[in-house]
């Protein structure tokens, strides 16, 4: 899986456009929440924002043996 990366482009004159890569589901919209804050930002939701994250299982645990 490769990392997450928010990509900046400032023109002069026009909204901050903020784009996150390799993301999937909205938690791209908790990425860029301080960005949005900073003033105007333009929003364009991506196709990768409808699909689910693929999960990794790490860890498991056996409860009740």
């Amino acid at each position: 899986m490769s990392t997450p990366q928010i990509q900046i482009t400032l023109k002069l004159g026009q909204p901050l456009n903020v784009e996150v890569l390799n993301v999937q589901g909205s938690s791209c919209t908790k990425l860029t929440e301080a960005l949005d804050k900073l003033g105007k930002s333009s929003t364009t939701i991506k196709p990768e924002f409808y699909e689910e994250p693929n999960l990794h299982v790490t860890d498991r645990v056996n409860i009740g043996d």
